[in-house]
């Protein structure tokens, strides 16, 4: 009686390639979910800020100064997360800056986006001196590191809400303005925009009908994850009080503030902190699970 070859079971028969697996399905569909709900719970908290806090942000109350968070022992009753050196609310504060980093990072990044797209497709389809002089330009300003000229230009025009979103348009549009431009010049290529040149259409319908729609997908997700850098610029400027000025609330103001009152009151910037590294982790999530979906290059099966 022969024997039958027994033959080493592989590695996956034993499920030793489960834990990965499972991890990088929890990596493809897991992180993306949770990022969205942080974003959706931080977006409804700016939103409905008035109605999910019970003070006023500005508002202070000497005689509630320093309140530990309403778990802890003598905590505030009132104040679930503490009260500040004045006696403000932690959390309505960090309700409300919630809309002063949305309005920050929302508005700077369409003016980068805008200026960046623009110069970028000027460049990439004219080409010639106007490639030339845009790109010396671009060069010249990414020379500099971004928080610095960042700060550069707040310190400049002034510190305030406007000018801080005026400073950061200003100092990232070169980001922008790089991509496209490489887009632009690989798409002035293709047998779709000769098409239309010979058809004799004007410069100005190609940049709108076939130029634009094919570099959206980069511009989207290029404006996504310049999201979270701009709340964190934006938190640095506030925190050198170059940005939001008091009694506006900011993340980066409240950080700043507690400076003094780390050693007594923990909780000034642990919760802003807090609430500031999950939005651009967060941010950072969901701009790479959006350049997957809209970069072809990639391949969809990354996703299934």
């Amino acid at each position: 009686m022969t024997h039958a070859s027994v033959q080493a079971p592989a590695f996956g028969s034993f499920g030793l390639s489960g834990p990965g697996r499972i991890w990088a399905r929890i990596r493809r569909r897991g992180f993306p979910l949770l990022a969205g709900l942080i974003l959706v719970g931080i977006a409804g908290t700016a939103v409905f800020a008035p109605l999910v806090t019970t003070s006023h942000p500005g508002r202070p109350r000497l005689q509630s100064r320093l309140q530990p968070p309403s778990w802890l022992k003598a905590g505030s009753t009132t104040a679930i997360m503490g009260t500040d050196n004045l006696g403000r609310d932690v959390w309505s504060r960090i309700a409300f800056g919630a809309r002063v980093s949305a309005v920050v990072a929302v508005v700077s990044v369409a003016l980068a986006g805008t200026l960046g797209v623009s110069a970028g497709v000027l460049a990439g389809y004219f080409r010639g001196w106007v490639d030339e002089v845009i790109m010396f330009l671009t060069d010249i300003q990414l020379s500099c590191p971004f928080l610095l000229l960042a700060i550069a230009l707040a310190a400049v025009l002034g510190p305030s809400l406007q000018n801080a979103v005026i400073a950061l348009g200003v100092a990232a549009w070169p980001t922008y303005c790089r991509i496209v431009r490489g887009e632009v010049l690989s798409l002035r290529e293709k047998e779709f925009v000769e098409g239309s040149v010979a058809l004799g259409a004007s410069h100005l319908r190609i940049i709108w009908k076939d130029v634009l729609p094919n570099v959206a997908g980069q511009v989207t997700v290029v404006a996504t994850l310049m999201v979270s850098r701009m709340i964190v610029t934006e938190a640095s400027l506030s925190f050198l009080g170059l940005g939001v000025q008091p009694p506006t609330p900011s993340w980066g103001l409240m950080i700043s503030e507690s400076r003094d009152y780390i050693s007594v009151a923990w909780w000034l910037a642990t919760f802003p902190g807090l609430v500031l590294t999950l939005t651009v982790l967060a941010m950072n999530q969901a701009g790479d699970w959006l350049r997957d979906r809209l970069d072809p290059r990639l391949g969809r099966g990354r996703l299934e």
